[in-house]
């Protein structure tokens, strides 16, 4: 419930309170049981009234997400197949308009997504599912989400140390937060640069898996904020491209609700990195004895 509704029925306490004639005994304790009362009653209404409104907002947001992503990801789908010559030749003019396109679409679709992902996060119904899962599943389909994206950019994506590491988490979600790093990591980068992911482990109990750029880094004052709801990444050509400035704080929601951590360095003018480390489950193969001795 809201501060200024809790001072609000303070007050009308105390003016009841101040204004009634001067009672004694059973009087007295009826008069203060019927204010309390009354107060108790004034609060459940203005909780269910804020009830009542965030579940407006999930259903608007949800139809709303629902009417605007269908269409988008169609028309996603049908300018890729275009770009690819499924219709039949088009001139290369009509490819590179076609790709600006799709590109433009598919910021769209994130733009929504993340929008309903904040609104879930802030009402505590964003789903995360915990099931064993190898990691690198999820790294693999990620990278390959994003290659189109890194080509059209002329930046080239490696993986280092890439295999099977089994870890509980919601491959989905996992998906989500390294397709977000890497787009963002593609956005800092000049053409013909490198944006590599790399797989290690800390102490055996753990797995780190790292996704580094070469670009402008982000500005220091920045970073203190980095995690926040709607900031804004200002580096590279990220400074031309419109975002929720969402992307980074659903990341730390998701790999909190891992029992993870996402953590950073950056410097300008040299590039960045983020990381992020997840508690590793015990299982009879060594893939995941191999990881702890690198």
């Amino acid at each position: 419930m809201r501060l200024a509704t809790i001072i609000d029925n303070i007050e009308r306490f105390a003016a009841k309170t101040r204004m009634r004639p001067q009672l004694s005994g059973n009087d007295e304790l009826s008069h203060v049981d019927q204010v309390l009362h009354e107060m108790a009653d004034a609060v459940e209404a203005a909780q269910q009234k804020e009830r009542d409104l965030d579940q407006m907002k999930q259903q608007f947001l949800a139809t709303i997400t629902h009417e605007l992503h269908s269409p988008l990801t169609s028309l996603q789908a049908m300018l890729l197949m275009m770009r690819e010559g499924k219709f039949g030749e088009v001139p290369e003019k009509v490819k590179l308009r076609a790709s600006e396109a799709e590109m433009s679409v598919h910021r769209l679709i994130v733009l929504i997504r993340e929008l309903l992902d904040s609104a879930k996060i802030e009402a505590g119904k964003l789903d995360v599912q915990l099931t064993n899962i190898d990691l690198k599943n999820a790294i693999d389909q990620a990278t390959e989400a994003v290659r189109d994206y890194a080509d059209q950019k002329h930046v080239v994506i490696e993986t280092q140390n890439l295999q099977p590491v089994f870890i509980s988490g919601d491959h989905d979600r996992l998906v989500q937060v390294f397709i977000n790093l890497l787009s963002n990591a593609i956005n800092a980068s000049q053409p013909q640069s490198l944006v590599r992911t790399t797989v290690g482990s800390t102490r055996g109990k753990e797995v780190r898996v790292s996704v580094s750029d070469t670009g402008s880094g982000i500005p220091k004052e920045q970073q203190p904020l980095i995690f926040e709801k709607y900031t804004h990444l200002q580096q590279g050509s990220q400074k031309n491209i419109r975002s929720t400035g969402l992307g980074l704080s659903i990341c730390k929601y998701i790999i909190e609700a891992h029992h993870g951590r996402i953590e950073f360095q950056s410097q300008e003018g040299s590039g960045t990195t983020f990381w992020i480390t997840l508690p590793l489950i015990a299982r009879d193969n060594t893939s995941n004895d191999k990881l702890s001795q690198m």
